[in-house]
């Protein structure tokens, strides 16, 4: 798949640009902390939740990294709704026409729901729904792709920490990234 290499590449990149920010302009603050979280941010949920461990780790990641990366856990952009839409549809089991909110007995499974998610996170989001029934329930989305997304993030981590384990002279890394 094509996709593969270009994973690891924007990953690698990432990488890179926060190394730039951090070391390379000492002492420049507010900016390199938002570079940080918006690359964690970026890669997606394995290193979303990875920045919001270290973000109580000052001890390890330092306060500024720390402060930065606190921003993960809890101002996640959202995709757009009419994603959520189709997901929720092929979840439901629905024609891709079908409605996803009608009026009782219109067959629709919603009475109601938000038409903009009330929380975003690393995995998904939540809309707030009505079932025909008049019940309030929360109606989580997944996000577009990230079951894929978090299994080779989890091989590019195990690589990654496998390569740090062995010594940067050693090519454990990009031999084993060759299988990707």
């Amino acid at each position: 798949m094509s996709v593969r290499p270009y994973r690891v590449a924007r990953v690698t990149a990432s990488v890179a640009r926060v190394a730039v920010a951090w070391w390379a302009v000492p002492n420049n603050g507010a900016k390199r902390g938002k570079v940080l979280r918006e690359a964690v941010a970026a890669l997606g949920p394995v290193f979303v939740k990875l920045g919001q461990t270290l973000a109580s780790r000052a001890d390890l990641v330092g306060d500024e990294a720390a402060e930065a990366l606190k921003g993960l856990q809890d101002r996640m952009e959202p995709f757009p709704t009419d994603e959520a839409m189709v997901i929720m549809r092929e979840e439901l089991g629905l024609d891709s026409g079908a409605a996803v909110v009608g009026a009782a007995g219109s067959g629709a499974p919603f009475a109601a729901l938000s038409e903009l998610p009330v929380a975003a996170a690393s995995l998904g989001q939540v809309y707030r729904g009505t079932l025909a029934d008049g019940r309030e329930v929360a109606v989580k989305v997944q996000r577009p792709g990230s079951y894929d997304q978090v299994g080779l993030d989890m091989y590019i981590l195990r690589a990654t920490l496998a390569w740090l384990k062995a010594g940067p002279s050693q090519m454990v890394l990009a031999t084993s990234l060759d299988a990707v």
